[in-house]
């Protein structure tokens, strides 16, 4: 006679976090098409159409209390056998609570407080903040999926912020499957690297042009400025006298367009930047 299979507790891989949010999304959207249907007579058909993504929070927000916050367990939790847990015991109602609704509602009410704080601040550091919250926000996702694909431990912000992680009810296996999406991982931290140093040297570029018309507008000021000095570019007297920060002397347009190119003074080499020369103001 063969001896019954024992069953035991292991902590959820990605395949089954991945399989459950999959089937808990075809549910949602579910609802979300069910409270839709429900709300169109009900509704002018503006308000119907304004508020398409209220009623999908609303949906989700009820999906959601018939299931984690009623104790039970949602139905892709349910179709990959696995339960919430923190610690050794089930999360606190309040727990659940703060979790749901930090998973729901969390990134719109950022994105409203946003908005408002933006209309009515005078300061330009928050300002700046607050209209790049969006690409915080998605930035921040990316990072924290990248996590999930790599060490499959939590899936979404709100249930890293609770702690609130998943065990797997399954029969004894004799090994644990490989985890299948570090590769995913590792690209979208790959992508995430490469959009950062592509921000940093757009931002660089930006700063170095704007010096650039800055300098180009205080040239043009000083343009019927002739020294007796050659320029040791052009040969002839220096028009709009310039130095670069190792104090040779040239015109401005002559050094300006040097540097812009080569990045470094044409005597001695030393390295230089537009932004870096400096026009003299009654220099004959």
């Amino acid at each position: 006679m063969a001896a019954a299979r024992k069953l035991e507790f292991y902590p959820a891989g990605t395949p089954e976090l991945v399989r459950s949010n999959q089937k808990d999304l075809y549910y949602r959207d579910y609802v979300t098409s069910l409270l839709s249907d429900l709300t169109e007579p009900l509704l002018p058909r503006r308000y119907w159409l304004l508020y398409q993504r209220e009623l999908q929070l609303l949906a989700e927000l009820l999906y959601y209390s018939l299931t984690t916050l009623n104790g039970n367990q949602t139905l892709g939790e349910e179709y990959c056998n696995i339960v919430q847990t923190n610690g050794p015991a089930i999360p606190s109602i309040s727990r659940r609570i703060v979790s749901v609704v930090l998973h729901v509602v969390g990134r719109y009410v950022l994105e409203r407080g946003a908005g408002l704080i933006r209309k009515y601040t005078t300061n330009r550091t928050m300002e700046y903040v607050m209209g790049n919250v969006e690409e915080i926000m998605k930035i921040s996702n990316q990072i924290h999926l990248s996590f999930f694909y790599l060490f499959g431990v939590y899936q979404w912000l709100s249930k890293r912020i609770t702690s609130i992680r998943y065990i797997m009810i399954r029969y004894s296996l004799t090994a644990t499957p490989p985890n299948p999406y570090k590769l995913l991982g590792l690209l979208i931290m790959l992508q995430l690297a490469i959009k950062l140093m592509t921000r940093i040297k757009s931002s660089v570029w930006s700063r170095d042009e704007e010096t650039k018309d800055i300098l180009n507008k205080a040239g043009a000021t000083n343009g019927a400025v002739v020294s007796s000095i050659k320029c040791s570019l052009c040969l002839e007297n220096c028009t709009c006298p310039t130095v670069p920060p190792c104090g040779h002397l040239y015109c401005w347009s002559c050094i300006i367009e040097w540097v812009s190119e080569k990045g470094n003074c044409p005597l001695c080499r030393n390295p230089t930047q537009p932004r870096q020369c400096v026009p003299l103001q009654n220099f004959q």
